[in-house]
């Protein structure tokens, strides 16, 4: 989520070179674990709750259907850091940008007018109503 962040230059004290990063979570379940309910992937989906950002899956690199959650970031030193040799596509990073800031506590509607009409669309097909 980050790049490095520049350790601070506090008086001979070390700290080590950390980025930000967010879990993954898949929607797909396996034989220990049941796959959520399709009401909660719906809402995902239809970015009805702020702290968790969609993301689809695809095959190249490969990627399982899931959500990214904002609520649960964190420092990681970067040395415990493994690059996988993937990234979000051009409009996938601006909508997680856009999304983050949102978490964060910018309006949605002046972030991304497309995104926020989005999200009104789907909120409205599933019987909620974002109050705002």
């Amino acid at each position: 989520m980050s790049t490095h962040l520049q350790p601070p230059d506090a008086g001979g004290r070390k700290f080590g070179d950390a980025c930000l990063v967010a879990p993954l979570y898949s929607f797909e379940g396996d034989e220990h674990k049941a796959s959520y309910p399709e009401p909660f992937i719906e809402r995902v989906k239809g970015y009805v709750y702020e702290q968790f950002f969609y993301v689809p899956a695809c095959s190249d690199p490969y990627c399982k259907e899931g959500f990214v959650r904002f609520d649960r970031i964190q420092p990681i030193n970067k040395n415990w850091l493994e690059h996988r040799g993937s990234a979000l596509s051009d409009d996938m990073l601006e909508y997680f940008q856009i999304w983050l800031w949102h978490f964060l506590g910018a309006e949605l509607v002046y972030l991304s007018e497309k995104l926020f009409l989005y999200r009104e669309a789907k909120m409205k097909a599933l019987g909620l109503t974002t109050g705002k």
